[in-house]
């Protein structure tokens, strides 16, 4: 055991910036408990085991914020390769066009490798891609995504981000709420949303993606300092 009063434990430090940056999503719990934990490393009256801490974090890593535990209706008795065609095979297509279309949807997102898998034996992240497939393979008009990048890693996250940017550019278009910054900043057009209105709204234009995350920032920064609408 490794008692302290002042120290922040290294992996914490590494996690908590992350999710500031909205690169890690996590849900009401865990941003309670990380608000205690920072109030306890703040109060030097305090000594803390910075071990326990670490393991609490590495358990969030690798199992909460593997889903953000919505309902994404995956039949348990059919392997996510089924699970992802079952749209198609509603609509009657032939299975070589099934085929056809898995393949680079599959690959992009990283679970082409597990398709035989059935939903209970995988992580909740994969089953959030399989079922972000499953809605892609239909070659949508308009996608409605709620956080698609919530229970993804950054590897996962920059092959759905892809995917999106891909079918944008083929005339689809794609409405996505999420806390992301780097998720938003992969977008044509940001909406920011404050008491139920419409606060501010950005439009990509020329900038690049680090120009358009830093865009984000400073908006995030004046919403959070409650500054005026924009």
């Amino acid at each position: 055991m490794s008692l302290s009063n002042t120290a922040v434990p290294k992996y914490y430090g590494a996690f908590r910036e992350a999710v500031l940056r909205g690169d890690i999503f996590v849900n009401k719990e865990i941003s309670m408990e990380m608000n205690r934990i920072d109030a306890l490393i703040a109060d030097r009256s305090f000594y803390y085991d910075d071990q326990a801490v670490e393991g609490w974090v590495r358990y969030c890593e690798a199992e909460l914020t593997l889903t953000d535990g919505s309902n994404l209706n995956l039949l348990d008795t059919f392997t996510l390769r089924d699970n992802i065609f079952l749209p198609l095979v509603l609509g009657g297509k032939e299975y070589g066009e099934m085929q056809r279309r898995i393949q680079p949807i599959a690959e992009k997102l990283g679970i082409g490798k597990i398709l035989e898998k059935y939903p209970y034996e995988v992580s909740g992240g994969q089953k959030q891609r399989a079922a972000v497939a499953r809605a892609l393979i239909t070659n949508p008009q308009l996608v409605l995504a709620d956080e698609p990048t919530g229970a993804l890693d950054s590897r996962a996250t920059d092959g759905l981000l892809d995917i999106f940017n891909d079918i944008n550019q083929d005339g689809q278009t794609i409405l996505m709420v999420t806390h992301s910054t780097k998720a938003a900043s992969r977008a044509g057009r940001v909406m920011f949303i404050k008491d139920g209105e419409v606060f501010h709204q950005i439009y990509r234009g020329s900038s690049t993606n680090e120009q358009l995350y830093q865009k984000i920032s400073d908006t995030l920064t004046l919403l959070a300092m409650g500054g005026g609408q924009a």
